[in-house]
C-alpha cells in the first residue's frame, strides 16, 4: 500500500491471534528471537539473542506485555503504588504496566557519568511501595543497583517483573524479580563455546541484550 506521497507504509500485520498465544510464542512471532553464532559486547558467546524491539515494535504487544505483566502482580503485590522504570524500553513498559494497574509510573536513570536518579518531574516519596519493569533481566546487576538506589530514597521495593530472565534463580528469588518467560538461548566464555568447536561461523559480534 502507498500514501498519498508516494512513500510506502509498512504492510498491516494482524496481531489478533498471536496475542493469545503464550509470551515465548509471542516474541518468536514477531521476529524477537536471533538464532545463530553471536559474539557479545562483553565476550561471551550463545547461540541466540532476544531482540526486544524487533517484537516490542507493534503496540498492541507492548500493551499485551504490560497487561501479563500487571497480572504477575496478582496477589502478593497489590499493594503498589508507583511503577518504575529504566529508560528506554523499560520505560514504556512501566507505562504499560501502570496503565493497567491504575497508578503513576516514572522512569529512573543510571549511567557512568553521574548518579542514578528519577527523572526531575517526579520522585517518589519515602515510604512509597514500587515496583521496577524492564524488558530483559540477565545478570540481575541493573536490578539490584536500582534497588539499592530505591532503597536509599526511602523506598519500598516490592520486587521487579521483567518480559525475559535468564538470572540464577536464586538472585531472583533474592531480588523478587519474576518473568513471562525464560530465555531460550545459552551464553559460553569464548574458550569453552560449543559453536566455535564445532566450527560454526559466528554470524555477528558486539551484540548487546
Amino acid at each position: 500500500m502507498n500514501s498519498s506521497n508516494g512513500q510506502d507504509r509498512p504492510e498491516h500485520v494482524d496481531l489478533s491471534d498471536m496475542l493469545s498465544r503464550p509470551t515465548r510464542d509471542i516474541v518468536k512471532q514477531a521476529g524477537g528471537c536471533h538464532e545463530g553464532h553471536f559474539v557479545f559486547h562483553d565476550g561471551y558467546h550463545g547461540n541466540g539473542y532476544v531482540s526486544k524491539m524487533t517484537f516490542l515494535r507493534h503496540p498492541r504487544i507492548v500493551e499485551e506485555m504490560g497487561d501479563r505483566l500487571a497480572r504477575l502482580l496478582s496477589g502478593s503485590w497489590s499493594s503498589i503504588d508507583t511503577v518504575v522504570g529504566p529508560p528506554k524500553v523499560g520505560a514504556i513498559l512501566a507505562y504499560a504496566v501502570a496503565r493497567r494497574l491504575n497508578v503513576p509510573f516514572t522512569i529512573v536513570y543510571r549511567s557512568k557519568a553521574g548518579p542514578t536518579k528519577f527523572h526531575r518531574d517526579f520522585a517518589p516519596e519515602k515510604g512509597t511501595s514500587c515496583l521496577i519493569v524492564d524488558d530483559l533481566a540477565y545478570s540481575g546487576s541493573s536490578l539490584s543497583n536500582y534497588v539499592a538506589f530505591m532503597a536509599s530514597q526511602g523506598l519500598k521495593v516490592i520486587g521487579a517483573a521483567v518480559i525475559c530472565s535468564r538470572v540464577d534463580r536464586e538472585i531472583a528469588a533474592g531480588l523478587n524479580i519474576r518473568s513471562l518467560m525464560r530465555s531460550p538461548f545459552e551464553r559460553h566464555e569464548p574458550t569453552a563455546c560449543p559453536l566455535c568447536h564445532q566450527g560454526i561461523e559466528i554470524m555477528d559480534t558486539n551484540i548487546k541484550e
